[in-house]
């Protein structure tokens, strides 16, 4: 197959995929709400493709979908683990909270991997990523537990499985 015709059929990909996404989170399905997604989704999608991100980082490409579809379901019940823990520090006034700034390792697997470990740091309560840098992570915990969760690399070992490359380097 030629370059232009892989170039196309990325670019369609990218648009669908877009547009199917767009179509889950609006919710909203009347005949002028779906032609603003299609719009939106086609502007996205131009701008995507004029950039030349996908060629750029092609890492996308390497992520298995079954590991992080385990991995959003794991990730959820994290999120709602931190919340409680956080909720239990908010009610007991009595326990003294030891906020720290850590470092960690990042993955060095590739870009995708890492921004995903980052916000998937930052979306469970009691930790915020505050600089990722190419090999470590800026951290603020909010408790000792919350350092502890991080320091035994959990998250950042189920992140690491969903980038496929894993197995080519075994």
């Amino acid at each position: 197959m030629n370059k232009a015709y892989d170039k196309r059929r990325q670019t369609i990909t990218i648009f669908i995929t877009i547009f199917l996404f767009w179509l889950l989170l609006s919710g909203l399905y009347t005949p002028f709400m779906i032609l603003l997604g299609i719009i939106s989704s086609l502007g996205i999608t131009l701008i995507i493709t004029k950039m030349n991100i996908i060629e750029q980082d092609n890492s996308i490409q390497n992520l298995r979908i079954d590991q992080l579809l385990k991995y959003s379901i794991w990730l959820i019940r994290e999120i709602i683990v931190s919340n409680l823990k956080v909720c239990l520090i908010i009610i007991n006034p009595s326990h003294k909270i030891k906020p720290e700034i850590i470092e960690i390792e990042a993955l060095d697997v590739s870009k995708i991997t890492n921004v995903l470990y980052a916000n998937s740091i930052t979306l469970t309560p009691g930790t915020l990523t505050l600089d990722v840098d190419k090999n470590k992570m800026k951290i603020h915990t909010l408790d000792v537990v919350f350092k502890q969760s991080l320091l035994t690399q959990e998250m950042a070992k189920k992140v690491d499985v969903i980038d496929g490359r894993l197995n080519d380097r075994s």
